[in-house]
């Protein structure tokens, strides 16, 4: 097939001394790729894949070639994958015969996971999808965090969450992401610090050193991937971006983490067991 011999028209051509896109006759702009079959179908695949956004982008013609901008296309085409790692909210251990699956949050935890809700949502973390562990303490977490959020969100109650809480959920993460963008996992420890370590492998210093320090209950990590899909994610290839403790949150209203010099609120453990579940 021979290539299209084609001319830029006049009135797309540059207006001398001005780059304003409002100058050039924008039907024609949207008209002239279809001239280019290779360049109209790649344009094509773009709209269609799960990255694009509308845009308006200028056409700049010079002479007998083109430079076709769109605008804000690296931002915005850009694959990014964000995990939000929360860690159930506090649990009351006052009830001995009660089982470790069954245990409710107490007033502390009814006061924590309604106050990270409200952070996320100031922050626009919301999620579209949630991972969130059968144990009565990660639900009454869950249902106090989702009255602070909006849209849709496809939520998943999953017994492997808990059961796997001695290990890591990379591999679970990457099994049940799914097409999501935003997904957050409620869980317990020590899987989400473990999670966390093993994730990131970039941001602030600071905020993995404060990760591994404690990852108390109600501990929020934010962590971001340039990834296409979670099957995708490696160890390591996550930058956090936000580390938050509900007790810090009223002196951090405009910050995306809230975290002190030296954070610990004494976890969820019994005064007499070394368990962190």
């Amino acid at each position: 097939m021979q290539p299209q011999d084609f001319r830029i028209p006049k009135n797309l051509q540059q207006p001398q001394n001005s780059h304003d896109p409002s100058n050039y006759d924008m039907q024609l702009l949207r008209e002239f790729p279809k001239q280019i079959p290779t360049l109209k179908t790649l344009v094509w695949a773009f709209s269609k894949s799960p990255f694009y956004r509308p845009v308006a982008p200028p056409l700049v013609a010079r002479g007998d070639g083109f430079v076709w901008f769109l605008d804000q296309m690296h931002e915005k085409g850009r694959a990014m994958l964000r995990l939000l790692l929360l860690r159930h909210a506090k649990s009351d251990w006052h009830d001995t015969s009660a089982l470790d699956h069954d245990r409710t949050l107490n007033a502390r935890g009814r006061s924590a996971a309604p106050a990270i809700g409200a952070h996320l949502a100031r922050h626009g973390l919301v999620p579209d999808k949630v991972l969130c562990s059968t144990a009565q303490r990660a639900r009454e977490t869950l249902a106090l965090v989702l009255p602070h959020l909006s849209g849709e969100i496809d939520i998943r109650i999953m017994r492997g969450i808990y059961e796997e809480s001695e290990m890591d959920y990379v591999d679970l993460i990457r099994a049940l992401g799914g097409g999501s963008r935003s997904l957050m996992l409620i869980g317990h420890n020590p899987a989400m610090r473990d999670t966390a370590l093993e994730l990131v492998g970039g941001g602030n210093p600071s905020l993995v050193e404060a990760i591994e320090g404690k990852y108390p209950t109600a501990a929020l990590a934010v962590i971001d991937f340039a990834a296409n899909r979670w099957s995708d994610v490696e160890r390591a290839s996550g930058r956090v971006l936000a580390y938050c403790l509900p007790r810090h949150l009223p002196a951090a209203m405009t910050s995306l983490s809230a975290l002190p010099e030296a954070a610990n609120d004494g976890g969820d453990t019994p005064p007499d067991t070394n368990n962190g579940t």
